[in-house]
């Protein structure tokens, strides 16, 4: 699912996803000390178990943005980010997710201090409700 909106947000312009890993400024369940300006999708499980009477999972993830000295262009991507991912519905992602919705855990992006760099970074979390399509559900 990670994936999937890496390449969602890729596809908005918010961010730079390569799937090797190697540039872009978009990471899977990380957040590299390089490049300064990053975004990490972490997955941060789920509120609840699976439920096997609907056909979706809860799933839930975070999304780190970290910016440089400045703390308004990480903010901005945050917010764009925000904008993007809250009440996403109905969509089938690049990687087979089907999102019945995205649904922010908090209202906006929530700073949580600088790194060890001095770099201002801003935090979202998310729950989201998906199924994946395999051959045995259809």
């Amino acid at each position: 699912m990670l994936e999937g909106i890496a390449r969602y947000l890729h596809d908005k312009g918010i961010v730079t996803f390569d799937p090797d890993g190697i540039t872009g400024d978009v990471f899977i369940e990380a957040m590299p000390d390089t490049p300064s300006s990053a975004v990490a999708l972490m997955s941060t499980g789920g509120p609840e178990e699976p439920n096997i009477r609907y056909p979706f999972d809860t799933r839930s993830f975070q999304v780190l943005v970290r910016g440089g000295a400045d703390p308004r262009p990480a903010k901005t991507r945050a917010e764009a980010i925000y904008n993007a991912l809250q009440g996403l519905t109905g969509v089938t992602l690049d990687d087979g997710t089907y999102v019945v919705g995205i649904g922010a855990i908090q209202p906006g992006p929530i700073r949580v201090g600088q790194d060890q760099n001095n770099r201002h970074r801003f935090s979202l979390n998310f729950w989201a409700r998906v199924r994946a399509y395999t051959e045995h559900r259809q």
